[in-house]
């Protein structure tokens, strides 16, 4: 095992996205996007490549779970972060669609662990718009 290689990098030809992905005592863990339909992906480690079509199918229901991010009445939206980190409402609804695409994960790994067939949730950005990972609300509250 080469131990040089310590990323594993992940590309979907069918959406054009590409990202890196650690890898840790053998292992790696990584979300990829898909669209509706094939989705070509490409895993390369080292000077190894190996192709995989995955298909996904969107779940048929009209129900979903729409993340928000909620800004407070007279302020700008901008989270706690260290002063060289992008604090930005964009930066934020980012996050927070990486935290809801990761808790559709989790909750299809543990249905899977206690014996039931992998399931989740759909979010809205499933349904609506793929790149509109939060909405913003702007409350009147303080």
């Amino acid at each position: 095992f080469n131990t040089q290689c310590t990323v594993i990098h992940l590309s979907n030809t069918t959406t054009n996205k590409t990202s890196g992905w650690p890898v840790v005592k053998n292992k790696f863990k990584c979300l990829a996007d898909l669209s509706s339909g094939d989705n070509n992906i490409v895993l390369k480690f080292c000077k190894t490549t190996l192709e995989v079509k995955l298909h996904y199918s969107p779940r048929d229901t009209k129900f979903c779970v729409t993340p928000l991010y909620i800004i407070c009445k007279d302020h700008n939206g901008h989270f706690q972060a260290p002063n060289n980190c992008d604090n930005s409402i964009d930066t934020a609804c980012r996050k927070i669609g990486v935290g809801a695409r990761l808790i559709q994960c989790l909750t299809a790994e543990k249905l899977y662990e206690s014996g039931y067939e992998r399931k989740t949730f759909q979010l809205e950005r499933d349904i609506n718009n793929p790149n509109e990972e939060c909405v913003q609300f702007r409350s009147n509250l303080s």
